[in-house]
């Protein structure tokens, strides 16, 4: 009785483990939109991919600055005032701030600083994570 108990614990735990953790790195909202078109700016040097349906030009922001990425997210915050939630870090240098509904994904690599906005639900983390420099 007692093995057939563990068994059926660590069968349990498995399922549920996988469950859990299925869409990670999703966010909280709908994580069924995927990243089909590509988005590239020669001047910029820059490619990410993006969901069909998004007009990039107002999405993505950029600027050359030698300020570090902690510093503009926490200009960001001064400028536009608290988040929602916590500062969001899908990976290591970048950065999602939450806001009345919307998102913004802030990443730096050397001067370049990208923002990408767009609504909440993790799409702007996944597209930052999509990000090229060349």
């Amino acid at each position: 009785m007692l093995a057939v108990g563990l068994g059926f614990s660590v069968w349990d735990y498995k399922n549920w483990r996988k469950e859990e953790t299925k869409n990670f790195g999703h966010g909280p909202g709908d994580a069924s939109v995927t990243l089909t078109q590509i988005y590239q700016n020669d001047e910029w040097g820059v490619r990410l991919k993006y969901p069909e349906g998004w007009d990039m030009e107002q999405a993505v922001t950029f600027e050359r600055t030698e300020k570090n990425l902690p510093d503009i997210v926490d200009e960001e915050i001064a400028k536009n005032g608290r988040p929602d939630r916590e500062p969001d870090h899908p990976d290591t240098d970048i950065t999602v701030l939450t806001r009345n509904g919307r998102q913004m994904a802030i990443t730096k690599n050397g001067a370049v600083v990208v923002r990408i906005e767009g609504p909440d639900g993790g799409i702007v983390g996944e597209m930052a994570k999509s990000l090229a420099f060349f």
